[in-house]
């Protein structure tokens, strides 16, 4: 996970060398979903514990919001995934690569999922920590090298991206809350 968490960092703090050494280093999907993606969301679900400490919730309201966050993003890697495979054809230069597609929303994810993490830990929301998906945008932005994307169409990969990663982590858990309410 030390690895992981270095290639995230590198990622906010300078979105193009980041992605070029996620490049050179190739890791293995399966190995960054057993050893990176999944233990952040195991922390993102125990920071959520916070809850307790900041607003009066039950259990089983702890254990709605912990199934949601699994939800979430275990649904929105999945979708996004499936949305490259489908559509990302279009926006690249050569083939797909579905290693780095799925690389590519390991890491997105993951800094969604991070976000998540902070702000857990305050009592109410952070306008600054909440502004933060913007600047994922950029990071995406930077990252369309890594993913051989045509300069010409680096709008519809941006739209595509926002719409297969972004938007699923805030529309999953108004639909998950209305099918399952509290």
């Amino acid at each position: 996970m030390h690895y992981f968490l270095k290639y995230i960092s590198q990622l906010i703090l300078a979105p193009d060398p980041g992605w070029e050494d996620i490049s050179k280093a190739g890791s293995d999907v399966k190995w960054l979903l057993l050893y990176g993606f999944y233990p952040l969301m195991a922390l993102t679900v125990l920071s959520s514990l916070m809850d307790f400490c900041y607003h009066d919730i039950t259990v089983g309201q702890f254990f709605h919001g912990a199934l949601v966050i699994v939800a979430k993003y275990f649904l929105t890697y999945y979708f996004a995934v499936f949305m490259y495979s489908m559509f990302l054809h279009k926006y690249i230069v050569g083939t797909q690569n579905e290693k780095r597609n799925s690389t590519f929303v390991l890491y997105i994810l993951s800094i969604l999922m991070l976000i998540e993490f902070l702000a857990n830990f305050f009592p109410t929301d952070v306008p600054l920590i909440q502004l933060f998906p913007l600047y994922l945008v950029i990071i995406i932005w930077r990252g369309a090298r890594y993913m051989a994307v045509v300069e010409a169409k680096m709008w519809h990969f941006i739209g595509l991206s926002v719409a297969a990663m972004i938007l699923p982590t805030y529309l999953i858990p108004s639909l998950f809350n209305a099918m399952f309410p509290n």
